[in-house]
């Protein structure tokens, strides 16, 4: 019986560890959750039988200590039997939640029982088997019956089968371990015991439990492979997903090791260069693109452990490089990951929204110009008119005879200059005058702000501006140009991005109001707020009020010259606690 009681502990204790020590952290299968309560009376129920065995050998251990032990041993696994069941099947089972609490009952009954006996180390074993191990047996088996659908679902008919084993191996338990026990005088344990077991089957019934031990061991180590055969499957799910992404996006995955040699590579990016990943593989990054230095300069660069974008072009198509490196369990880098992403279409973009950009401050800078000049030429103009008048008044107070001519000779030439200048500074008006636009058009403002709005996407960002756009669902006939409309936008959102506070975010909300025969833009933002002195001059080209960045440069006063040539209008306002708006009205014909 010696060897019995090891191979019988063996059996349980081995099936315990390798329930413990398996992985099965972030397992699709509930019993990835609930088993660990088996391998929990497995270790303990493999310390019961080995007790069992230092009880017959009778050393090196007082015997009395071990059966004491032993009791404690054995309630404790079947606990955790019991509590495996029935957490199993209230989760499972929803009307019978109550079922839970059944472990608590049972053990208090089982308690009770021992201090009321004269025997309590035979009692705490028949009875710790009639009421703790029958019942935890029975419904842990129910339990694993319960898992089979999943498993059914997954397509895994080996550890559906080893699941079912597993049951069986359970409810024979049941009988061997739970019902079959010491003799003693009460029914049913004078009827069913050791002693007629023995008599029947000539074999005694530790045999039938550890051959029940040995099946649970070996169908439970085989049913944990179904969380490696998942971890396999996450992983080739991942691969595939990966594979897909790689053969349908623009793009080019690889690895290379530390001597440049590419040991992974796939992407449709391939099929744009006329590349087949087998031909790749294998071959060092120089040997594959010879003319791009810069692929083995930025693979050094990964190697160092830095992580980094950036950009490279081969034969016309331009990659957006991102570069990673893969590390050991030690820290040291191994290989680098890298993505090329094709953003070529992207590149061409940027420089069409560049090229916008650059016409549009161009344009800005014209009107800029104009706006100078046409000032520049109504402040001169006034002087100039002045010594006109002073210079023809004087030459006819020194009419006559007695007049110098000298004198009479240098103001007619000055009178002549002045009349030269004043009809410069007229022509010089009338060329920088910003004209209006007799044409009566549609104008898509809600497209202008789009456009607008892309050109200023990123300087936005930088200061924590969010840009939205409000009511433009309609398309008004306007006698303006859409080139003088993305003016006005353009000025009006880089004043708000100039005000705006980097430290905290702020919005600039554009909206479009029909309103009788007139529209009325509002560029309404949440920056700085403008003290009253300056508001009231921010419109004039010469105004040098501080200390708001608002105004400078003639952007508004070109904004206010545009619109007043359309018979517009434009006005601000500003609260310390909203913001600033800017209103625009411009007259429309009819909208659609």
């Amino acid at each position: 019986m010696i060897f019995v009681w090891f191979i019988y502990g063996l059996a349980f204790f081995v099936l315990g560890l390798v329930i413990l020590v398996y992985p099965k952290k972030g397992s699709a299968f509930k019993l990835a959750d609930d088993i660990w309560l088996i391998a929990g009376f497995g270790i303990l129920h493999g310390i019961n039988e080995w007790l069992d065995m230092f009880i017959g050998i009778g050393e090196p251990f007082p015997p009395d200590i071990l059966k004491i032990i032993r009791i404690v041993t054995l309630v404790g696994s079947f606990l955790f039997l019991l509590r495996f069941g029935t957490k199993v099947i209230s989760e499972k089972i929803k009307k019978y939640r109550l079922i839970q609490f059944l472990p608590v009952v049972l053990l208090t009954i089982w308690g009770i029982i021992i201090v009321t006996s004269k025997q309590q180390l035979l009692m705490g074993d028949i009875f710790g088997r009639y009421l703790l191990c029958v019942p935890g047996t029975l419904l842990t088996a129910l339990g694993l019956f319960l898992q089979i659908p999943q498993f059914k679902q997954a397509k895994l008919p080996a550890a559906t089968r080893n699941l079912r084993l597993a049951v069986i191996a359970f409810i024979f338990y049941a009988v061997f371990a739970g019902l079959v026990v010491k003799e003693t005088s009460f029914f049913p344990a004078s009827f069913l015991n050791y002693t007629l077991f023995m008599t029947l089957f000539r074999i005694p019934v530790q045999i039938f439990r550890a051959v029940c031990a040995i099946i649970l061991a070996y169908s439970t180590t085989y049913l944990l492979s179904i969380f490696r055969w998942e971890t396999r499957e996450i992983l080739r799910r991942s691969e595939l997903r990966c594979s897909t992404i790689a053969s349908a996006a623009p793009i080019i995955l690889f690895v290379q090791d530390r001597h440049s040699v590419i040991t992974f590579i796939q992407g449709k990016g391939l099929e744009l260069l006329g590349l087949e990943s087998m031909e790749i593989i294998g071959r060092h990054i120089l040997d594959v693109f010879p003319s791009v230095p810069q692929l083995e300069l930025d693979s050094q660069r990964a190697f160092t452990g830095e992580e980094f974008v950036t950009t490279v072009t081969f034969q016309g198509i331009t990659f957006e490089c991102c570069y990673s490196p893969l590390r050991d369990e030690e820290g040291e880098v191994t290989d680098i990951i890298g993505v090329f992403l094709d953003i070529t279409i992207k590149v061409k973009a940027q420089n069409e929204l560049d090229k916008y950009h650059r016409m549009i401050e161009k344009d800005a800078r014209m009107v800029e110009i104009g706006t100078m000049g046409s000032v520049m030429a109504q402040q001169l103009d006034e002087p100039l008119s002045l010594t006109h008048l002073l210079l023809k008044r004087l030459l006819s107070d020194l009419a006559g005879p007695s007049a110098p001519e000298a004198i009479t000779s240098n103001l007619m030439k000055s009178l002549s200059e002045v009349s030269k200048s004043i009809e410069i500074v007229d022509r010089f008006r009338s060329a920088a005058q910003v004209s209006g636009q007799s044409i009566i058009a549609p104008v898509d403002i809600y497209q202008i702000a789009k456009r607008v709005m892309t050109v200023f996407a990123q300087s936005a960002k930088s200061v924590s501006l969010n840009i939205a756009l409000k009511d433009m669902s309609f398309v008004p006939f306007m006698a303006m140009t859409a080139r003088e409309i993305e003016q006005i936008f353009f000025i009006l959102i880089q004043n708000a991005i100039d005000a705006a506070d980097s430290s905290k975010k702020q919005k600039l909300i554009i909206s479009c109001e029909l309103q009788d025969k007139q529209i009325e833009l509002r560029f309404a933002d949440t920056c700085a707020y403008i003290e009253p002195e300056i508001l009231q001059h921010i419109f004039e080209p010469f105004f040098t009020g501080e200390p708001d960045a608002r105004g400078k440069n003639f952007d508004l006063a070109i904004v206010k010259e545009i619109i007043r040539t359309h018979d517009g209008s434009i006005a601000a306002e500003s609260n310390p606690d909203q913001g600033t708006t800017f209103r625009v009205i411009l007259p429309v014909q009819h909208v659609y």
